[in-house]
């Protein structure tokens, strides 16, 4: 009996765990951006664009566009994807989410930046 309940009760914590991590939509993101802004956040959607880039240094990144309806996410990241990514692919991503963002002279508006971290699993990946 001890070891059905402490089986029960690890599954109990497994799955509020799973459910902890519920993806948001696009419009939902955006209708909570200030509560959400430099906050590691799960999306879902589906990619309407995507482009692999060199910068003028030579270094790889990509950038990509998660939208829903009129309502738009943009993504970023350093490195390369692999396998690149298509219009119309369903995809989950994982990042830290800015509200607006500077770099330079350039503006950032509702920002995923899916770059990799020590200990996260940040990226974005084909859905299944």
């Amino acid at each position: 009996m001890k070891k059905f309940l402490t089986f029960s009760l690890f599954a109990s914590l497994a799955f509020l765990a799973i459910a902890a991590e519920e993806a948001l939509t696009v419009k939902t993101l955006l209708l909570k951006a200030d509560a959400n802004d430099g906050k590691p956040v799960f999306l879902t959607g589906k990619i309407s664009e995507f482009e692999q880039k060199t910068s003028k240094k030579g270094n790889l990144y990509f950038v990509f566009k998660v939208k829903e309806d009129d309502k738009t996410i943009n993504g970023f990241s350093h490195g390369e994807q692999k396998p690149p990514l298509k219009v119309g692919d369903k995809v989950e991503v994982r990042g830290i989410f800015r509200k607006s963002k500077q770099v330079g002279e350039l503006t950032f508006k509702n920002e995923i930046d899916v770059s990799e971290v020590k200990d996260k699993k940040f990226g974005v990946k084909k859905a299944d």
